[in-house]
């Protein structure tokens, strides 16, 4: 699934994802759902961070509405910081240089076809 396109989403086409990333499908339920989520978003209008948050996070709730909550701005929060932070490439990367030791060497059995190109059997 791509996210990242060069058509720009509009809000009802977030309204439709938030539905169908975060919430379980349940026969009868979308048409509530997605008025949940068009309140969901309104509190919470950043396309960019809906964009991250599909891509990051995987998990359910119950109904849009749950964003909206206390324990969801909280987690709304948490995740925008999240979004913003910048990890240092330093700490991952190693570098090396030069060899560290010295090759083992593997003798090879000889198959049929070896002995038939070489024409030398193993001693």
């Amino acid at each position: 699934m791509t996210l990242k396109s060069d058509k720009k989403k509009s809000p009802s086409d977030y309204h439709r994802l938030i539905v169908s990333q975060f919430c379980d499908f349940e026969k009868g339920t979308y048409g509530a759902k997605c008025n949940e989520a068009i309140k969901a978003y309104n509190v919470h209008p950043d396309p960019d961070f809906w964009d991250w948050m599909f891509i990051n996070c995987n998990f359910k709730v119950e109904c849009p509405s749950f964003f909206t909550t206390q324990e969801g701005v909280e987690l709304i929060s948490n995740k925008k910081k999240l979004m913003k932070m910048n990890y240092k490439q330093v700490l991952t990367s190693v570098e090396m240089r030069g060899k560290l030791g010295t090759d083992k060497e593997i003798r090879k059995k000889k198959n049929l076809l070896n002995f038939i190109r070489d024409g030398k059997k193993e001693s």
